[in-house]
């Protein structure tokens, strides 16, 4: 081989090491960013747990007596029960032992949803239109 020819091998090496190592400080400084973004968006995306109301918060957030959110519920589940179908949101709530929870954002998403249908729930009767 000539000369010439080796160390145009040479420079090419040399180029394609520090491109290289170029590219694998740019995706290890990218992953870092992208790292800390994650976190950031964990941190601010994560449920907090004054988010999660209890069924006396949440009867004081809807200006209702406990006992009428709780008719809500029932009378939910018996449509469901009923017909083996709801249209719409149904009252979010995960229950534990006798207390119920009920996470803030799911409510609201509730609330809308009621609102735009205009239910109507006749608490002293059971029944819901």
């Amino acid at each position: 081989m000539s000369k010439k020819h080796n160390i145009t091998i040479l420079i090419s090496a040399i180029i394609l090491s520090l491109s290289m190592i170029t590219c694998s400080y740019m995706l290890t400084k990218s992953n870092a960013v992208n790292i800390l973004k994650s976190s950031d968006e964990i941190e601010t995306n994560h449920n907090n747990v004054d988010d999660v109301l209890n069924l006396d918060e949440v009867a004081e957030y809807l200006k209702m007596d406990k006992e009428v959110v709780l008719k809500i519920i029932l009378i939910e589940q018996s449509k469901l029960s009923e017909t083996g179908s709801f249209s719409g949101e149904m009252f979010p709530y995960f229950k534990v032992d006798d207390n119920y929870f009920i996470y803030k954002e799911n409510l609201r998403r509730w609330l809308e949803d009621v609102t735009l249908e205009r239910r109507v729930y006749e608490t002293d009767t059971n029944t819901v239109f």
